[in-house]
């Protein structure tokens, strides 16, 4: 899947809201919060879904969404990009 310019990052909350969202909105990037966006318990599965629709890319250090095998379901079928 190729990204649509200019992209979306989505920052998830492992990363907070912080430091990580100031330094790309520093830089120009287009970024977004999770919390802005899904509430805070909202299933990975379900926000990583309309995050691949929205052709938005992922920015986690959640190494938990690479081994759940339903997150991996989710993110293989939603296609959105992690980083």
């Amino acid at each position: 899947m190729k990204l649509r310019e200019p992209f979306t990052c989505l920052v998830d909350r492992s990363l907070g809201r912080g430091l990580v969202v100031e330094a790309l909105r520093a830089a120009e990037l287009d970024v977004r919060p999770h919390d802005d966006h899904f509430a805070q318990n909202t299933p990975d599965a379900e926000w990583l879904a309309e995050v691949g629709r929205r052709g938005q890319v992922v920015l986690t250090k959640d190494k938990h969404l690479r081994v759940n095998a339903c997150d991996r379901v989710a993110l293989s079928r939603a296609g959105p990009r992690s980083a």
